[in-house]
């Protein structure tokens, strides 16, 4: 008997691999230090702030990674007030400051990041108190604090860059976040979102 042979059409068919598909979404890293300006969207002041309060600010320009726009102008930017001292005739009538943490980024589209990103404003006084912006979250809220502590003898204390910007004279104004204005903010980590390819 002769073997009995496969027809030709029948033989099993060698199937090439396939790569596997491309996901569809791509994870990126903005580098710690990237500074962009915001605007915010209300007045925030030092004379009814309140720790907590919500803070909510626009970018003015995108945040581009690459080629990549990771975020466009128009992103909304939230945050909360950290820490408030309101114009008061205290130690020396110090002036008002604040200190706001952001803690989001959220783009037009939907897709959001986490940050950590922050500053301390302390208005202008009287006489050589000028205005002051302190970077930092972290450093920002707790240097103001400090600013009218008191040690264990009672003596008043004043903290680094903000007591020398408020120290002596009459009583100073508030401090405010206008509207309209604009200030740089730098991220004090890397942020992570993910996006479509």
């Amino acid at each position: 008997r002769r073997p009995v042979e496969t027809v030709p059409e029948e033989r099993p068919r060698r199937v090439a691999p396939q790569p596997p598909p491309e996901p569809a979404t791509v994870t990126v890293s903005i580098p710690q230090g990237t500074t962009r300006a915001i605007q915010f969207d209300q007045e925030v002041t030092s004379a009814n702030a309140q720790v907590g309060d919500p803070v909510a600010a626009r970018l003015k320009g995108p945040v581009i990674v690459g080629d990549r726009v990771v975020f466009a102008a128009g992103s909304r930017v939230e945050g909360k007030v950290v820490d408030v001292k309101p114009a008061t005739k205290g130690f020396k009538d110090t002036s008002g400051a604040l200190a706001v943490t952001f803690d989001r980024i959220v783009a037009p589209d939907g897709h959001a990041a986490s940050i950590v990103a922050g500053f301390t404003k302390v208005a202008e006084g009287s006489g050589k108190k000028k205005a002051a912006i302190i970077g930092g979250s972290a450093a920002g809220g707790a240097l103001l604090g400090k600013m009218l502590g008191k040690d264990a003898k009672g003596a008043a204390i004043l903290g680094g860059a903000i007591g020398t910007a408020v120290a002596g004279g009459t009583k100073g104004k508030e401090a405010v976040l206008a509207a309209d204005e604009e200030l740089d903010v730098a991220l004090e980590q890397a942020a992570k979102t993910t996006l479509k390819r």
